[in-house]
């Protein structure tokens, strides 16, 4: 068997699960997205036009969350875990 790749200061490289990691994280995070279609059926008075002001809305705040944490530098402050536990 061959060798994991090694760093600079001889520590192993990522393994084999980084990459399946990130793409579910990525599908989890960006599903929320659609959250609105799921509850908008138990919305009295809601239509087409409604749910999809209400899902653009859900994804401008994602994007205005995620430009606000980056403009601020939170994610260089605080570490990842503590951050995605209290968001």
């Amino acid at each position: 068997a061959a060798e994991p790749a090694r760093l600079v200061d001889g520590q192993r490289g990522p393994g084999p699960l980084v990459l399946p990691t990130i793409v579910f994280a990525q599908f989890a995070g960006t599903s929320l997205w659609f959250a609105p279609n799921a509850v908008v059926a138990q919305i009295e008075g809601f239509g087409g036009s409604e749910l999809s002001i209400l899902t653009s809305l859900v994804q401008v705040g994602f994007v205005a969350g995620t430009f606000l944490l980056s403009v601020f530098g939170v994610t260089d402050r605080v570490s990842a875990p503590i951050l995605f536990g209290v968001m």
